[in-house]
């Protein structure tokens, strides 16, 4: 997995871990979205760097499923306050502006185990 560069909210660059997501979703259930939740929900111990990323996907394409989007989460260790940004099973989620990637081995073990 490789280490990417990406802008925060606030303009800085920091170095990150991505993890994206598409077509997860089926007529028998899943979006991608929900996966997401999930993952954040499981990978607890890495901290989310800037908010996760929505990317829409061509909605005229006649064999999507349903909102045909990709979802993109950067993936490390925060520095300075975190903040809100959601909430799934009693658990509140924080991002945070700056951060240091998380080692990407480790990452893809941990994510690998919960997909």
């Amino acid at each position: 997995m490789p280490t990417l560069f990406s802008r925060t909210g606030n303009g800085h660059t920091v170095a990150g871990c991505n993890l994206a997501f598409d077509d997860t979703d089926s007529p028998d259930g899943m979006c991608t979205t929900y996966l997401v939740a999930l993952i954040l929900h499981e990978l607890s111990e890495f901290d989310l760097i800037g908010l996760p990323r929505l990317v829409r996907l061509d909605p005229n394409i006649p064999w999507k499923t349903r909102g045909n989007a990709a979802m993109c989460l950067s993936l490390g260790r925060g520095r300075g306050p975190g903040k809100q940004c959601g909430e799934f099973r009693g658990r509140k989620f924080s991002y945070f502006e700056d951060g240091s990637p998380a080692n990407p081995t480790q990452l893809l073990e941990r994510a690998s185990r919960v997909l």
